[in-house]
């Protein structure tokens, strides 16, 4: 956990700060190339491209650079203009055109940053020398990035990611390696990095949202060997300005507001001290750069931002009856013991590891198939019980209940040759169990009557409990159970239940009734075989729509109290529609059950970039009146880079969650 005034970044300075004369130009240094080329790449290419190009962006904005942004076919048709420094970070596609102006800005002095993808000519001009992607032979084996010291100022000792694959790299002559892969225990891989030559850098993977703090580090670095006016412009002019500080819009407006506060207890002091050190921090930067030391100044000044924005963290209240919970995935990681260490240390009080689906196992299990991993490697339900009660982390297992995700290909083919399978309009079989199948029913009620009686848990979790989308499910057990539950009659399957059909609306009610009607059969067999036993939900946000989409009533289920608390999936960073969402699912929900949101720190197509974003979302879930709230999902990077930062006030606390006083 970070500690004292100024939080210790250990930075490396690769030799001393010479004075530097900040450069002029017309525009921003630095150009971000999005990649809008994706070849024959899909939809989801395209999003991710525009994902990582955000993330980069964030980086330098974190950093205060200075940058415009582009995109491929801009580039192509335009060139790269005045920029100095161009980065392309997911750039699938660049055309020959493109190719020819990216050349054309290097001839005339321009750098290049290339992440992961580029071609092997433009990577030629930063003289580096590509080969084909590199799978990660076992888990975490390329989870950091190991600089070498005292080669390119500011790169910080090591930038984690945790990446399946790297693309092989090596330095042509004039360029050369400056960081290598290693692995989770930090075991130096063969594999490069990053590589730089006097041309620009390479990077051998894309640079995702994690350790947001040390990339904004390594960018900086990178740029700042060419633009050397970015390090004065992130020394403050008017360090008393310095601002926001949270809500608070300077940080001197944030040290008087805390002297008027000292009564209120020790978090106050800390906190006063820690922003006047912080303050003491910035005016020293300043007079740094007053004399040309403006390397060394922008260290200085970045770790007192930091520390005036942890001073901020500590003011934040910590409830002590609240649900604190992550969800996880079947293994701890890197172990359940340091997983659950991880989250005690920080007071969170629940975790909801994925146990299984509706084709496989992750613990030892009667009536599914056992992973192959659990066969070799043992229970991890049993595993993460075991070192919950250890640490008082409560488990509750999760179901990812009609979807068979993780089922090998051969438990699929044998649920379609059972018929047992989904199918869409078409007759089309789906990887997903069929709810209106009895052996499905039958399945799910003897699973979580598993582990209830055989596993010390807390409770457990519907996930996945839904139709995949709107167009399923259409087999011939679906229409005879429709006909046969409602008395009516189909002249044509599937179109008078869907769409504009006669029975559209009829057809509508029944297709949720089969998935509530599996809540209730489980929750009542759940409960009556282990008292006690909890039963929530993580749900789709939007009631409303998504019960008519995905067959997911779970307002009804709320109404007859089949389940004790539900999730929403509350997934994005803006605190407006955060809040707009709480606000109707509270309302939605009447107080009978509490409502604890789901924050989507590591959520697909949501990049979170640091700890106020969390914090004001656990603000926000407060102030509403929710029960407390849950993270997506746990991994090794919640705890490097979040836990610890909640920990100084949001959940300083240690927190029990009774379901019964958070429904409000």
């Amino acid at each position: 956990m970070p500690g004292g005034p100024i939080v210790a970044l250990s930075l490396v300075a690769a030799f001393l700060a010479s004075p530097l004369s900040p450069a002029t130009s017309s525009g921003p240094p630095v150009l971000v190339i999005e990649g809008d080329y994706v070849g024959a790449g899909s939809a989801a290419t395209a999003r991710e491209s525009a994902q990582r190009c955000e993330a980069l962006c964030q980086m330098l904005h974190a950093a205060d650079i200075p940058f415009s942004r582009s995109k491929d076919s801009v580039v192509e048709a335009s060139g790269v203009g005045d920029a100095r420094v161009a980065i392309l970070p997911y750039n699938r596609a660049v055309s020959d055109a493109e190719a020819a102006r990216l050349q054309a800005f290097v001839a005339s002095g321009g750098k290049l940053i290339d992440c992961f993808v580029g071609r092997p000519d433009v990577l030629g001009l930063i003289r580096v020398q590509v080969g084909g992607a590199v799978q990660a032979q076992y888990r975490g084996e390329f989870s950091m990035m190991l600089f070498d010291k005292g080669v390119v100022f500011g790169t910080p000792p090591r930038v984690c990611q945790d990446s399946p694959a790297v693309r092989s790299c090596s330095p042509l002559p004039g360029a050369r390696i400056i960081a290598r892969w290693a692995d989770s225990a930090g075991d130096p891989r063969d594999t490069p990095a990053v590589i730089v030559s006097d041309t620009g850098a390479y990077l051998s993977q894309v640079l995702t949202s994690s350790d947001m703090a040390n990339k904004t580090l390594l960018m900086r670095a990178l740029v700042g060997q060419w633009a050397p006016e970015i390090w004065a412009a992130s020394v403050p002019r008017d360090p008393q300005a310095f601002g926001p500080i949270g809500r608070y819009p300077t940080i001197s407006a944030f040290i008087a507001a805390l002297g008027q506060r000292l009564a209120e207890g020790p978090q106050i002091r800390d906190a006063l001290a820690e922003a006047q050190a912080a303050l003491g921090a910035l005016l020293k930067s300043s007079a740094m750069a007053g004399v040309g030391q403006y390397r060394n100044a922008a260290q200085l000044a970045w770790e007192a931002k930091l520390a005036a924005r942890q001073a901020y963290w500590r003011l934040y209240p910590s409830p002590r009856n609240e649900l604190r919970g992550v969800w996880a995935v079947n293994e701890g990681l890197p172990t359940w013991d340091t997983q659950m260490q991880e989250l005690r240390r920080a007071n969170f009080n629940a975790v909801y590891p994925y146990i299984c689906s509706g084709g496989v196992a992750f613990y030892k299990s009667a009536f599914l198939y056992n992973v192959k991993s659990v066969q070799e490697h043992g229970d991890y339900l049993r595993e993460a019980v075991q070192a919950g009660r250890k640490w008082g982390v409560q488990v509750h297992a999760r179901m990812l209940a009609l979807s068979t995700i993780f089922a090998p290909d051969a438990v699929r083919r044998q649920l379609e040759a059972d018929k047992r399978l989904m199918l869409d309009t078409k007759g089309r079989p789906q990887s997903w169990l069929c709810p209106s199948d009895p052996r499905n029913r039958a399945q799910e009620v003897a699973v979580a009557r598993e582990l209830v009686t055989r596993y010390d848990i807390d409770g457990i979790q519907f996930d996945y409990l839904r139709y995949p989308g709107a167009n399923c499910c259409f087999c011939p057990r679906c229409l005879a159970k429709f006909e046969h539950d409602t008395g009516l009659r189909v002249s044509k399957w599937p179109d008078d239940v869907i769409g504009k059909g006669s029975l559209a609306d009829r057809f509508a009610d029944w297709r949720r009734e089969q998935i509530t009607s599996i809540v209730r059969e489980v929750s009542h067999a759940a409960r009556a075989a282990r008292p006690g036993t909890t039963v929530s939900a993580a749900v789709f946000l939007n009631w409303e729509d998504h019960r008519n989409e995905f067959g997911q009533d779970w307002k009804r289920w709320v109404d007859e109290g089949i389940v004790d608390y539900v999730c929403p999936m509350n997934y994005t960073t803006n605190p407006t529609r955060f809040t707009a969402w709480v606000k109707r699912q509270m309302a939605w929900v009447g107080g009978k059950v509490p409502v604890c949101p789901g924050i989507g720190v590591f959520a697909d197509g949501v990049t979170f970039t640091g700890p106020q974003q969390v914090l004001d979302e656990v603000e926000i879930a407060r102030n509403l009146g929710a029960g407390g709230f849950v993270i997506f999902n746990y991994q090794p990077e919640l705890a490097r880079d979040y836990l610890p930062y909640l920990a100084l006030g949001a959940t300083s606390a240690p927190s029990t969650f009774d379901v019964k006083q958070a429904a409000r």
